[in-house]
């Protein structure tokens, strides 16, 4: 595209006197044949590119037409303030043509990456911004615009589409218009990869080459469709946008710098830009009218390659939706599941593992812990008829603070059963007959740091995300896990009492204040019990339960250190088990902050991870006092 731009110029300058190249050290020797026949109209003024924007508005204002060439972020972001100033607010006709836009530098890293140019030039009034996809569009635009009195913006490329179009200049080119309900619109080379992406998928194209004055009236006659946008630059995405009530995405550059070296097609890969990527893309945005269609209200449902909207997954409580959902699975995070299991403790896991696990269940490892023989032969029993987790394990253990042997406080009703002795007083006050002690036995109880590390598990990944439910011994089987929480526990979740249901038991203040102790952070409630009595029925009815005592509730805390006091030298592993936690416990804000920290994912990935939260999100039900 370089040598067509020398050819053109070549060629106007033989009947236009009034043209004058200015050069910042590039292409020199590219125009050697213009200053071999008009050495007076050619100006090498080297590596000062504020000099050759200044330089072309004043040979503009005395009657000439300037050709101001070199590369692109030292002649748009470098001399951003000469555009702005001496050509645009003075009004001086003035032709800016780079080289190296994007990455097409790729092998020379940040200082010759440029992307956002066409956004930044878009702004300024009187500027005329052009991304060319070929030679043929080169020579065309150039020539239409480059002695009309006003300052242009042509960003040269090294690569071409590689298609035959006719340009024109200001107006969008409907490459393919297929009345399907998705748009893909592009701009420039890049034109080239999304029709290999999109040869045999039913979706509209719309090409620009002019960025401003920008083609509203061709965009328009898709707006009823769900458009994708993909561009290797900002500028596009921002004037697609300013036409009002359009559903639109922007599938390209993430908001951080590229620092991966290699070939302008190693870097797109890398980015998702190559066609595998934009594909990916493309069906993403395809799904959601899938979604949409088969949904009740008719909401936009943002999921990736996925038969059923998301919402409808976890309603319908469906096992493993999350590890099957392709913008999950395709994620970092589910590879990292995918190569190592998510290692679950449920100590206290009376009645049935906790079902917080079940979107992932092919992906864990579950260890539980269970005192009553009899119940843990139940657990053993069931996973056995229907196996769901990809590892299953529950011990007949009690898992304490010491190792010893201890009373075990069998009550009327199973569940309330604990090491510690009920609360009459609470038992009594507010009716609660299943607390009353029928049995007491002795049991040997261990810790969970002697269950892991010393008896030859330290090898197993259990540990990761724990789970508590023993009935107000909670905090002493935290004390004795306390190198499990340091070496591995990225997420706890633990019944936490607001008084005493049994005797002299810890409450919410001292298990939180040890957590975080131990780098935890207190991030909400799973769920809450409040008192019981005869009038709870009418008060749920009014939803006013907050008027009622708070007796538990089940407490979330997350490793906040992992975010706050050291994110770069966490392991990539802790993130991604915390991110897989957050999603599986609602909290899609935490996940979506642990995601921006994560770069070792493609623009794709990162994009259709994105479009994962914010369905959930926007599915997530209100939660209020309840």
């Amino acid at each position: 595209m370089r040598a067509q731009f020398k050819d053109t110029v070549v060629d106007l300058a033989k009947s236009d006197p009034r043209i004058v190249m200015v050069f910042g050290d590039i292409s020199v020797y590219l125009f050697r044949d213009f200053w071999q026949q008009w050495p007076e109209r050619f100006f090498n003024a080297g590596i000062c590119e504020n000099t050759l924007v200044s330089m072309a508005a004043g040979l503009s204002s005395q009657g000439f037409h300037p050709f101001v060439h070199t590369i692109t972020p030292f002649l748009t972001d470098r001399s951003y303030e000469q555009i702005k100033l001496d050509l645009c607010y003075n009004e001086f006709g003035a032709n800016l043509l780079s080289c190296g836009a994007s990455f097409d530098y790729a092998w020379d890293g940040a200082t010759h990456h440029c992307y956002t140019e066409l956004a930044m030039l878009r702004r300024l009034p009187g500027m005329e911004v052009m991304q060319p996809g070929s030679k043929h569009e080169m020579d065309v635009l150039l020539r239409s615009q480059y002695a009309n009195g006003k300052p242009s913006y042509y960003r040269i490329a090294h690569d071409e589409h590689g298609e035959a179009f006719t340009p024109e200049f200001g107006k969008g080119i409907i490459v393919r218009d297929a009345g399907a309900d998705v748009t893909v619109v592009t701009a420039g080379p890049i034109l080239g990869n999304v029709l290999k992406a999109c040869e045999d998928l039913s979706v509209n194209i719309l090409y620009y080459h002019t960025l401003k004055p920008f083609d509203y009236d061709v965009l328009a006659r898709f707006r009823d469709t769900r458009i994708l946008v993909v561009h290797d630059a900002f500028g596009l995405h921002e004037a697609v946008m300013e036409l009002p009530d359009l559903r639109v995405r922007y599938y390209g550059l993430p908001d951080q710098f590229n620092c991966f070296y290699g070939t302008l097609n190693d870097i797109r890969g890398d980015l998702g830009l190559d066609p595998a990527g934009i594909r990916q893309a493309v069906v993403n945005r395809i799904d959601e009218i899938q979604v949409a269609a088969n949904s009740p209200t008719g909401a936009v449902a943002m999921v990736a390659k996925s038969p059923v909207a998301v919402s409808e997954l976890r309603d319908a409580g469906t096992k493993n939706w999350l590890l099957n959902h392709s913008a999950f699975a395709g994620s970092a995070y589910g590879k990292s599941l995918k190569s190592q299991p998510l290692g679950f403790i449920d100590i206290g896991a009376r009645g049935g593992v906790s079902s917080i696990v079940e979107p992932i269940a092919a992906a864990t490892a579950v260890l539980g812990f269970e005192p009553n023989e009899s119940e843990a032969q139940a657990l053993r029993d069931a996973h056995a008829a229907s196996p769901v987790y990809q590892s299953f394990d529950v011990r007949c253990a009690a898992v304490a603070g010491t190792t010893g042997t201890r009373d075990f406080y069998e009550t009327a009703r199973g569940v309330n059963s604990s090491l510690l002795r009920p609360s009459d007083s609470f038992a009594s006050r507010y009716q609660v007959p299943g607390f009353a002690i029928e049995n007491i036995s002795s049991c040997q109880t261990d810790t969970l740091d002697n269950i892991i590390f010393e008896a030859n598990e330290s090898a197993a990944p259990y540990g990761e995300f724990l789970k508590l439910d023993v009935q107000g011994a909670e905090l002493e089987v935290l004390q004795g896990a306390g190198r499990v929480l340091s070496e591995r526990t990225v997420a706890v979740i633990a019944e936490v009492s607001f008084c005493e249901l049994y005797e002299n038991q810890p409450l919410f203040g001292d298990v939180a204040s040890y957590l975080k102790s131990k780098g935890f952070g207190f991030y909400g409630f799973h769920a809450m019990s409040h008192r019981a009595s005869h009038l709870r029925h009418l008060l749920n009815n009014q939803n006013s339960a907050w008027s009622q005592r708070l007796i538990q509730g089940d407490a979330i805390f997350f490793r906040e250190d992992l975010v706050i006091s050291r994110p770069l030298k966490a392991s990539f592993r802790a993130r991604a088990v915390l991110t897989c936690v957050a999603l599986l416990l609602g909290y899609y804000d935490f996940a979506d902050e642990l995601h921006n920290l994560n770069s070792g994912e493609t623009v794709g990935q990162k994009q259709a991870f994105l479009e994962l939260l914010e369905q959930l999100a926007s599915k997530s039900p209100r939660k209020g006092p309840a």
